[in-house]
């Protein structure tokens, strides 16, 4: 999520009532969280935006969010660090890693994909 229009924060905590609920997700979700402060974190944001971009897009949501904004609304107390990457598949189950490498990442949803 680079939009952080009303309207896309609005959907964002709608999916976070859904993940939080364990109900059913039409798609996987990447979260990245990062802080504008941490130079880490802008290799990390790379590194998401490019699986993204490498065939991921149309099949899993991708959103990236500030540690801060991440917070606010209370979404997962065991996100402590940035960058952290999170991916929810369809039954809302939380997959965590930390770092600006996205090959364990990219490995989990080559898994994901090939269950669908």
């Amino acid at each position: 999520m680079v939009d952080t229009s009303p309207a896309v924060q609005d959907e964002f905590k709608l999916l976070f009532e859904r993940i939080n609920n364990h109900r059913t997700l039409a798609k996987p979700v990447v979260i990245l969280v990062y802080s504008d402060t941490c130079p880490a974190c802008a290799d990390a944001k790379r590194n998401v935006t490019t699986l993204a971009n490498n065939g991921y897009r149309d099949r899993v949501q991708f959103y990236q969010l500030t540690f801060a904004a991440f917070q606010a609304l209370s979404c997962d107390l065991q996100v402590t660090h940035v960058p952290t990457q999170l991916l929810y598949d369809t039954a809302s189950q939380r997959q965590l890693w930390t770092g600006i490498c996205t090959e364990q990442l990219e490995n989990a949803l080559k898994t994901l994909i090939a269950e669908v």
